[in-house]
Formats: structure tokens, sequence, C-alpha cells
């Protein structure tokens, strides 16, 4: 097993950068953890399906609960929607000649990030809640950017196609600048979510196997066990998506006989969330309460819907970040 080193200096109890510490070092828990099996208990809403579709995903959810997320009409024209308690916005980036629109991540301020398809060409949009825009300049490396997540200082994570090698990296979008995402020695990289402390989730490719990644915001990368830890039955792929603040990762994982399910890491004890009658399940946002949204396949029909799952008991308030020590 890959092992992190953390050097811990001298930092000030309660202050910003010890709470980003304690953030830091239970993130290479992750790592250090034998990666268990939890038990827990989840309440499932679903379908979520916007009027009209013929295939939905939910993607992303912020701490408010709002879910952002995209569909396919009966023209096969794909839309991004916002979903506010009961409420559907249908939307789509007013760029002539596009086709595709996707809702991936959303942040409290419900700026919303995504990719689109005009002419043929993918690109990347910010939308923002009174509906305008800003077109997402390409990678100065690459093209074909999707972004997947914003955090609430607007960085976006994401992946792109890189021009230098021919190789699908991730990406770290702050301040205007591009950052490349990918572990050492990669082959394949997916930047997927990010947390308002800097921590980066993803997936990348190593010998033929694709596992999950952490990257603490100074740039170090973690490597939390594949799941499940079982080596005879161990997963053909794990995908870390979502992390929300206290540190809980949300993502997908395909077993030995090839069905794919999602699953919460916390603190390298893994949760498996499937809805019922649900298969090919995936686990992609996560909000500070621990509810999840992904896609699922109604395996009756083999209908694409939405879902949300919800922790049942709910942590109180403050007790996500209680579990870090931090206050």
């Amino acid at each position: 097993m890959r092992m992190a080193r953390v050097f811990v200096g001298l930092v000030a109890p309660g202050s910003s950068q010890m709470k980003r510490l304690l953030l830091g070092m239970a993130s290479v828990g992750l790592c250090l953890s034998t990666g268990g099996q939890a038990k827990a208990d989840y309440t499932f809403r679903y379908p979520i399906d916007p009027p009209g579709s013929i295939r939905t995903e939910t993607q992303g959810i912020n701490t408010r609960g709002d879910i952002v997320g995209f569909y396919e009409d009966a023209d096969h024209i794909v839309h991004g929607f916002l979903l506010i308690g009961e409420e559907f916005t249908s939307f789509d980036v007013p760029v002539s000649g596009t086709t595709w629109t996707q809702g991936s991540g959303i942040n409290d301020s419900r700026d919303i990030v995504g990719r689109y398809i005009a002419g043929g060409q993918q690109h990347g949009y910010l939308r923002h809640i009174d509906d305008t825009y800003e077109l997402l300049d390409d990678p100065p490396e690459g093209h074909s950017p999707q972004p997947y997540a914003i955090n609430n200082s607007s960085d976006i994570v994401g992946n792109f196609f890189d021009e230098t090698d021919g190789i699908t990296r991730g990406f770290l979008l702050s301040g205007g600048k591009y950052t490349k995402i990918a572990p050492p020695g990669s082959t394949f990289a997916l930047a997927q979510g990010i947390n308002r402390f800097g921590l980066i989730v993803g997936v990348y490719e190593l010998d033929g196997r694709r596992h999950g990644f952490v990257r603490l915001s100074g740039g170090r990368f973690i490597y939390p066990p594949d799941y499940p830890p079982d080596r005879e039955r161990a997963s053909r792929l794990t995908s870390n998506v979502g992390i929300n603040d206290p540190g809980q990762i949300s993502g997908s994982f395909i077993d030995a006989d090839g069905v794919r399910h999602g699953f919460v890491n916390e603190y390298g004890q893994y949760t498996t969330i499937d809805p019922p009658g649900g298969i090919t399940v995936f686990a992609s946002g996560i909000n500070a309460s621990g509810w999840i949204v992904g896609p699922y396949t109604e395996a009756a029909t083999g209908i694409i819907h939405g879902y949300l799952a919800r922790p049942v008991p709910e942590p109180g308030p403050g007790a996500a970040s209680n579990r870090l020590g931090l206050r």
C-alpha cells in the first residue's frame, strides 16, 4: 500500500490552519485504513425525472439540498436541470447549435458547472442563479473540458484531453488558471469532486486498473483502498466522484461480477448505495449532511433515472464537523 506522510509544524489550536490540517489528516486516514464495510441505513427518493424526460441523471447537490443534473427529451436533446424542493427548472447553454447541456456540479450560491456540446465541439460553462452564463476557456494544452464540480470559492474541477501526450487528465480551474490533476505515473485521470478545503477526489488508471485518489490542497496525492477490500473479489474499478466538507467520499465500484454499485467512504469505512430495484448505480454528489445523488438504471425497464439518498438518522447541526473535532 502506498503511504502518505504528513509533517505537522506549529499550528495554533482552533485556527483555520488547524482545521485544514485536521481535514487533511482525516483524508490521510482514508489511505491508512483497512477499507472495512460499514452498516448504514438510507431512505431513497426515486425516481427523480423532470417532465418530458426519457433519461435522467442527478449529478450534484449543495448544502441546501438543491439538485442539479441533466435529462434527455423525446427528440434526444439533452438539457440541464435544477431541482429546488419540488420545482424543476430546465436550462440550456445559449450557444447556437447546442444539443447537449449537462448540469454536473452546484455550490451554495447555486452556481452550476457542466459541459455543453455545440457544433460537435465540447466545452465547459458556468451558470449563475440569474440564468447568466460564463463560457469557460479550454485548457491551454488541450480541449474538450468537462467540468464536474464547483465549491463555494468558485474552484472548478473536471477533466480534459491533453494534447501534449494524448491522455485524458483532470484539471483544477482556480482564479482563471488551469492546473493539471493526475497521480504520478497514471495513464488516465478524472478530477470529479472538490470541497471547501480544496480536497479533490477522482479516479486514475495505473497498470490497466482504475482506482480512486484524494489530492490534498497542497498537491499531495493519497490513495484510499479499493472497495471491496477482499482481494479475491476486489473491484475492477473504484471511482471517487464527490467529497463533502466533513470528508465523506461518494463514488462507484464495479464488483467481481461486473455489476456497478454506488458507495460512501467515511474514513475508510465503505457503505454500498443501491436504490431498490436499481442496477448500474452511481453515487455522484454528496453534501455536508451526507445526502447523496446519482443515476441508476431501473432493472425492470432499463430506463435511467435520478435518485436522492438520505442517511438515517441524519446528523444534527454541526455533527459532521464534530466528527473531526472541529467547532
